[in-house]
């Protein structure tokens, strides 16, 4: 059995959404008490300016809001109940600030930051954060708007951005679909190549290894899966089911 997939670091997204509200403190210290290595999570800009931690742009979904979080003030949100969706026994976890997270967790753990704002005003907000706490180092970026990661590299050079490299379509080669992701990764400057499973042989992987780019497999959800990133040597996966992923995990470290 191959050893590589002993050295993949799991990221638990949005915490430990499995058994905890997803995107709350709770979730986030579960999930590193459990044994994750990195903890995703997604960042908004409420109306007054504040950072907050939420996976939609909508409310509504995941506690009891209405609305857009970028038309809606902190306190309001704050005021929302963001466990009663999962189950009445978390009644009450709130939609957290992004600087309660860094607080709370530091140099614990390492974090995948979904950025879900669009202008320069969020992500100079974002970038004093993470400086203040100094976990500049300790962090990457991510975000589903291209223009606002090369933003974002432009502001801070030092910064790690991942980009996510979707399925490609039908008429396209899987040659020509891989050959053309990595140009456009490296064209972006990007750190960190997310990829789904779909599109990673073990030549590609390392071909992008060998380009200076991590390679992230996404979405990873079931043993074949896991397996699967685990033995292609990924240096990291994101997973809804950690402690699946922990377990498997534990086959290629011994």
């Amino acid at each position: 059995m191959k050893r590589s997939g002993s050295t993949t670091k799991i990221t638990a997204r949005a915490g430990f959404n499995e058994r905890y509200p997803e995107n709350t403190l709770l979730a986030f210290g579960e999930a590193l008490n459990a044994g994750a290595d990195r903890i995703e999570l997604d960042v908004h800009r409420a109306l007054d300016g504040r950072l907050v931690v939420h996976h939609y742009y909508n409310l509504g979904q995941t506690n009891n809001g209405e609305g857009l979080i970028f038309e809606r003030d902190s306190a309001y949100l704050r005021s929302l109940d963001a466990g009663s969706w999962f189950s009445p026994d978390f009644r009450g976890e709130r939609i957290p600030y992004l600087e309660e997270v860094l607080e709370a967790f530091g140099n614990r753990t390492e974090y995948e930051v979904d950025l879900k704002g669009f202008n320069i005003e969020f992500l100079g907000a974002v970038l004093d954060l993470v400086r203040r706490y100094g976990l500049l180092g300790r962090v990457e970026f991510t975000a589903d708007l291209p223009f606002l990661l090369a933003r974002l590299k432009e502001m801070e050079p030092d910064a790690t951005i991942g980009s996510f490299v979707r399925p490609f379509p039908d008429w396209m080669s899987l040659r020509l679909g891989q050959a053309i992701a990595k140009g456009h990764l490296l064209l972006g400057r990007v750190d960190v190549a997310h990829c789904p499973l779909g599109i990673l042989t073990e030549e590609y992987v390392r071909e992008l290894q060998e380009s200076g780019l991590r390679v992230h497999a996404a979405n990873t959800d079931t043993e074949v899966e896991l397996r699967a990133a685990f033995e292609l040597g990924v240096d990291q996966l994101s997973t809804n089911r950690l402690r699946l992923a922990l377990s498997v995990r534990r086959d290629y470290e011994t």
